[in-house]
């Protein structure tokens, strides 16, 4: 039996670093098995693409709810939406994507470097059982404070 994330690393090792070199790479996926277990439960996928691509800029965002909510971010209330990354112009263009998307600032939080990854793709397990438990995938968390 091959081990979980095998495959996946098998994968994220034929990219080619090159073709991503200087680019900006936003990482929406959530690494997890089909039995939701992470495959990186130490790390994420996004780090992991940061290592895999040392020259590119890698912005994890829009991992923590369904597609149909963060490109139409007014189908609910009030919600967040989280941004990790090392190079700050690079995430100030996801940001911008963000915005445009229909996402205001004040929902939009900025987790700090690509390490911070982690946490809205642990996030995504807690998803799965929200919309399993609520019957619908038209959901989202908000930050209050």
């Amino acid at each position: 039996m091959r081990p979980p994330g095998a495959c996946s690393e098998k994968l994220l090792a034929q990219l080619d670093a090159e073709a991503f070199s200087g680019k900006l790479l936003i990482d929406v996926a959530n690494a997890a098995s089909s039995s939701n277990n992470l495959l990186y439960p130490d790390s994420s996928l996004g780090e992991k693409l940061q290592e895999l691509l040392p020259d590119a800029k890698v912005v994890k965002t829009m991992n923590t709810c369904a597609g149909k909510v963060f490109v139409n971010p007014s189908s609910l209330e009030l919600s967040s939406i989280f941004v990790s990354g090392d190079d700050a112009a690079a995430k100030s263009q996801a940001t911008t994507l963000l915005r445009d998307l229909g996402w205001n600032g004040d929902s939009i939080v900025d987790l700090g470097g690509i390490s911070t990854a982690k946490g809205p793709e642990h996030y995504f397990i807690m998803w799965v059982y929200l919309t399993e438990a609520l019957d619908t995938t038209g959901l989202n968390i908000r930050v209050v404070r």
